[in-house]
């Protein structure tokens, strides 16, 4: 027997199949039709339904909320097909800002080979056309920046990469600045610094951001303890090492400026278990920048190491000072919005407008 029940308008009815039962059909839900090549009287040529609701091969009726046979209606798959494309999206947690990250930065590779040309000139002519181009890639350099790419995709936010690609500009060119300036690390091009290396920053920037989210997801909470207790071992070491590296140029403002901005910021810890985190990031992706950068002789340290370990180590302090920047401007956003509201405004409104004031008779 056949429960019938007026149909439910087209406008706000969705007919899909009930998760718990494939062949039940429920009102209400959102979905799609199955596919008319089913179309069949719903209960027989003098149904209410029939012609209304499409109906499978072997089905000989069905109701709202009624099981209607053996035979299964229309699968999920089948109602909402999720294409091989998007399925690897989700598992990327890729979204349109991703996309948007991603042509941002073909586009600052592309202005970069534009201007700098006889840089790229230089390092094709390094090719040897006696040998396979496959054995001279750079795959070092390739992997990294395949590495990269995924990560700056990886969850990608508007909103926060923004404000994080904009410290990472400033702090790249501030400590470029200062290890060009001492001479604790000088570029083949001997400039000071040189302008096509600060694009990098905001990238592995962005890079350990997703990598610090990573380790954030994976290791419990209550390991919090246990970074209490890493963190002034591991900090303090740095700022040790630190010392020993840079003491040929401690008679140097900016290097006096860069040891007392890192004591600052190793003394006023906000979140053990982040700053631990942040630091072990950015100290595992700046090994591969170091190696890479090293070893081709894009840059060189006065120590000859490719690399130096506080080389190494200071990606991780640098990306710890960068969320440190990141989080204080987060914090005093709101604050600076209430200034602004109580800034008189230069324009009256009429100005604003563009209505001149009417003179009064």
């Amino acid at each position: 027997m056949v429960v019938w029940a007026p149909p439910t308008p087209p406008w706000i009815a969705h007919y899909t199949p009930h998760r718990g039962h494939p062949s039940t059909l429920v009102a209400g839900q959102h979905g799609r039709l199955p596919s008319l090549q089913h179309k069949r009287a719903a209960d027989g040529p003098g149904s209410p339904l029939a012609g209304v609701l499409p109906q499978p091969p072997g089905c000989t009726g069905f109701a709202f909320g009624l099981e209607s046979g053996p035979h299964p209606m229309v699968e999920e798959s089948e109602l909402d097909p999720v294409k091989p494309r998007q399925r690897i999206a989700n598992i990327l947690g890729w979204n349109r800002t991703s996309y948007m990250l991603m042509s941002t930065l073909a586009a600052t590779i592309f202005v970069i080979v534009l201007v700098w040309w006889p840089l790229v000139v230089d390092y094709l002519a390094l090719l040897d056309p006696k040998h396979s181009l496959w054995a001279q890639l750079d795959w070092l350099l390739l992997g990294v920046f395949a590495a990269m790419s995924l990560l700056i995709m990886a969850g990608a936010n508007m909103r926060s990469d923004v404000l994080i690609v904009l410290v990472g500009l400033a702090g790249g060119l501030a400590i470029e600045s200062w290890g060009t300036q001492t001479q604790l690390w000088t570029y083949f091009t001997l400039e000071r610094p040189p302008l096509w290396i600060i694009p990098a920053w905001p990238i592995a920037s962005l890079s350990i951001d997703r990598l610090f989210r990573t380790f954030d997801r994976l290791i419990p909470a209550r390991a919090s303890p246990v970074f209490r207790r890493v963190y002034w071992p591991v900090f303090l070491g740095f700022y040790a090492l630190m010392l020993i590296f840079v003491w040929p140029t401690l008679d140097r403002s900016l290097t006096i400026m860069s040891l007392a901005l890192c004591a600052f910021l190793i003394l006023t810890p906000t979140d053990h278990r982040a700053a631990v985190l942040t630091f072990l990031a950015g100290a595992g992706l700046g090994y591969f920048l170091e190696r890479w950068g090293t070893t081709r002789l894009c840059w060189t340290y006065y120590t000859r190491a490719t690399p130096p370990l506080f080389a190494v180590l200071a990606h991780g302090m640098a990306a710890v000072a960068f969320w440190r920047a990141a989080r204080a401007a987060a914090v005093l956003k709101p604050t600076w919005q209430r200034l602004r509201g109580l800034l008189p405004r230069r324009l009256t409104p009429s100005r604003r407008s563009g209505i001149a004031p009417q003179d009064g008779p």
